[in-house]
């Protein structure tokens, strides 16, 4: 499990990297409530920073379910993550409102 989650991980930044020329960029990632799932994407992510100089910001979230509606909130905001940890049904209501592209 940890293998596919470290190859999705380094598809979407590599792709986030593409895009980004700024030197101080990070990727927020709004993950998840449990400590010890954190704890695993905060290791991948310190993993895929010594390997491409990204910094990675792990965000522990109140829960998946909220996520949706988080997102819309946080939209517009500076501080709005570049990946969202959220369950499969939400994702194509939110390509429809136009919050995930």
């Amino acid at each position: 499990m940890k293998k596919t989650w470290v190859i999705v991980f380094t598809f979407i930044l590599t792709g986030i990297s593409l895009l980004s020329s700024e030197s101080d960029f990070a990727v927020r990632i709004w993950f998840s409530h449990i400590d010890s799932e954190n704890q695993v994407m905060a290791d991948i992510a310190s993993e895929f920073t010594l390997e491409t100089g990204i910094s990675v910001e792990v965000v522990s979230r109140r829960s998946i379910f909220d996520a949706p509606r988080d997102l819309a909130n946080y939209a517009e905001a500076y501080d709005r993550p570049d990946i969202v940890l959220m369950q499969a049904p939400d994702i194509g209501n939110m390509v429809k409102s136009g919050f995930i592209l």
